[in-house]
């Protein structure tokens, strides 16, 4: 086989994978699992699709993929978090697979501290009165530069997983902070059932990871990425 049939080969299963994960983000998007303290709404499993994509794909082909699955979604599916946050919904999976994503990489990682350090002050100045909420989202500013430094591909699987998730959390921070402004009170009640989403999140994405990398050319290509 040449180089040009086995690049265009590669091109078409990248592509056949960017359409798998959008279409399992958008039947995810069916199964709620918490509901959203502060408004008629749900947050549902394709909180594991985010981090994953992140993980398997580059970041254009994250952006993309979250794109066109949250577009679907915002169409197709009213139930989800599009009651509270209207369009500006997509912002949540194609930030956190984007920032996700990039975080793989060492220059990426300067972008996404950045970009968490911004989304932290952003809510400290709003919302003073319960700085817990911050936490997570600090552990993931710490988190993301040490991936650059361990061996063992199944924790940093994990970590990059859990920096993906917090990446997509602040952002809906943000926005429930200044979109919706959500009194200090919410955030307070609100606050046990966003870790136990982030750490379904984490987890449930590093085991899709972990699954589809058993196929030879994304075992490959995931070995390359990190």
């Amino acid at each position: 086989m040449n180089s040009n049939k086995m690049t265009f080969d590669l091109k078409v299963r990248r592509i056949s994978l960017m359409a798998m994960l959008s279409i399992v983000y958008v039947l995810c998007t069916l199964i709620p699992i918490s509901p959203f303290i502060g408004g008629p709404s749900l947050l549902t499993l394709n909180l594991i699709i985010v981090p994953t994509v992140a993980l398997i794909l580059s970041p254009v082909e994250a952006f993309i993929t979250s794109l066109i699955g949250s577009l679907i979604t915002l169409w197709a599916i009213p139930m989800a978090l599009a009651n509270i946050f209207g369009p500006s919904v997509i912002l949540l999976p194609v930030l956190g697979s984007t920032m996700g994503s990039l975080s793989k990489y060492k220059a990426g990682k300067i972008i996404v501290g950045s970009y968490l350090v911004f989304c932290i002050f952003g809510f400290i100045h709003a919302i003073p009165e319960f700085p817990f909420w911050i936490a997570p989202h600090m552990l993931a500013v710490i988190l993301c530069p040490v991936t650059e430094f361990i061996k063992n591909q199944k924790l940093k699987i994990i970590i990059i997983a859990f920096v993906s998730t917090m990446c997509e959390q602040a952002i809906m921070m943000m926005l429930a902070v200044y979109q919706v402004q959500l009194p200090w009170q919410v955030f307070a009640v609100a606050f046990p059932f966003m870790i136990y989403e982030r750490i379904l999140a984490t987890i449930g994405g590093s085991i899709l990871t972990l699954a589809i990398s058993k196929i030879p050319f994304l075992k490959e290509q995931l070995t390359l990425s990190f």
